[in-house]
């Protein structure tokens, strides 16, 4: 959705096509940049067939100083907005990513962008891990940012300058709780009652506890 014109021309031919020659029950899926959308592309997604549209957003970081140390360029606060009235309209299934170890990303700056992506509330929030692929800037500077990574593919981090294998590990068990708990959308409700009885409960903090538990279990 790097062109605004002809993102909007796609959409709007999937929809007057859908149910037609477009069968029932395909969805397409987009991978996207949240920030980029404009005002009338987000109006006309509104518009759209519900389950004709799944969007990715890869999110990465909230830390502006990890996403510039990657060079992305992103607007955070666009990023929320747009998010929110996708979600608002109901229509269309959405995934945030966020990749831990990133440069300048450390546990609890980690912590932070999580906690803001939940709080966006997306239908599905992916915890990935950072892989240093041939050829990648990252893995070109893998001695300034201190990172370890697997040798065998996909070259995915031990440990970094800002993560230790240990905190690395711990967010591997945070990931599986919030596979299991919030991504398999079988506890949403339970998850909704928990969260609004104590406000100040870190997600973060929450899912890193459960995944614990049960990896200790």
């Amino acid at each position: 959705n790097c062109y605004a014109g002809r993102t909007k021309d796609i959409l709007r031919f999937l929809m007057a096509h859908a149910g037609k020659e477009i069968p029932e029950g395909v969805c397409f899926h987009f991978e996207v940049g949240a920030d980029l959308f404009d005002q009338e592309t987000l109006d006309l997604l509104k518009q759209a067939p519900a389950g004709l549209f799944q969007m990715e957003a890869g999110l990465q970081s909230f830390n502006p100083k990890a996403l510039e140390a990657v060079r992305r360029r992103t607007d955070l606060r666009k990023v929320s907005y747009s998010v929110a009235q996708i979600m608002s309209g109901g229509k269309i299934h959405l995934h945030l990513d966020l990749i831990a170890g990133l440069p300048y990303e450390d546990f609890t700056s980690f912590g932070r962008s999580f906690d803001q992506a939940f709080a966006l509330r997306p239908h599905m929030l992916q915890l990935g891990f950072l892989k240093l692929l041939h050829g990648c800037g990252l893995r070109r500077r893998q001695e300034e940012f201190g990172y370890e990574f697997s040798g065998e593919p996909p070259y995915q981090i031990i440990r970094t300058h800002w993560l230790s294998e240990k905190e690395v590990e711990q967010l591997k068990l945070c990931e599986d709780a919030l596979e299991r708990l919030y991504n398999s959308g079988r506890f949403h409700t339970a998850l909704e009652y928990i969260f609004s009885a104590d406000p100040a409960l870190s997600p973060f903090d929450f899912f890193c506890r459960i995944g614990v538990g049960m990896g200790s279990g």
